[in-house]
């Protein structure tokens, strides 16, 4: 789907997005009871949960876009309720915020806060809240490449950090900063030469087959 919408070609509706997301959703639960057997249980993985959210959070902001009157009022309401959940999302982050049911901030802050923050940053573009950061942008083009390169950046490095200590990711300010930035030199480098390119090739021959099945016979 992601491929789809990234070269605005008209997708084959399969099954709608909500059933999409409630059979991502089964299965993560499936995963987490331990009933999904051998390299299934690959798709218990929360990763596979965000996806789910990505698209909830998508069809959210397109319902809101279209029925929310854009009027200065409302987008003070929008600025103001952005504030709110972001700091919710670091209070959270950061056990500020401490429930004593485990289920209960398993919900409300691990499961909610992160499509609140999703959606609310849609919001603030429709609300015309846009900073021009360029290295921003790009990193952001070169999200999905930054997702598949950090792991096997921290893997990589891990070993070292177990010898010298200023080289782990997860206990040292200077190991964190040399794997994010590994990650985002390699995200950059293989968005430019692999991901931009490919897409640019397959968008190019989408639109030659479907001028081709236009023009007159």
């Amino acid at each position: 789907m992601d491929t789809i919408l990234a070269l605005n070609i008209p997708p084959i509706k399969v099954c709608s997005p909500g059933a999409y997301c409630a059979t991502m959703t089964i299965i993560w639960a499936a995963g987490h009871y331990g009933l999904l057997p051998g390299i299934l249980a690959f798709y218990a993985s929360d990763y596979v949960l965000y996806f789910a959210y990505g698209i909830v959070c998508h069809y959210v902001w397109q319902y809101l876009d279209t029925r929310v009157s854009w009027a200065i009022t409302a987008r003070i309401a929008i600025k103001t309720c952005a504030a709110a959940v972001f700091l919710a999302y670091l209070a959270a982050m950061t056990g500020t915020l401490k429930v004593e049911s485990v289920w209960l901030n398993t919900i409300c802050f691990a499961a909610a806060t992160p499509p609140a923050v999703l959606v609310m940053v849609l919001l603030l573009h429709s609300s015309g809240f846009r900073p021009q950061f360029k290295f921003g942008l790009l990193l952001g083009n070169a999200s999905y490449s930054l997702y598949l390169f950090h792991l096997f950046v921290m893997e990589t490095i891990r070993p070292a950090g177990e010898n010298w200590h200023w080289l782990s990711s997860s206990k040292d300010a200077i190991g964190a900063s040399i794997a994010v930035a590994l990650s985002v030199f390699l995200a950059i480098a293989a968005y430019r030469l692999i991901e931009r390119p490919l897409t640019r090739a397959l968008r190019d021959a989408a639109e030659r087959r479907a001028t081709a099945a236009l023009a007159p016979a």
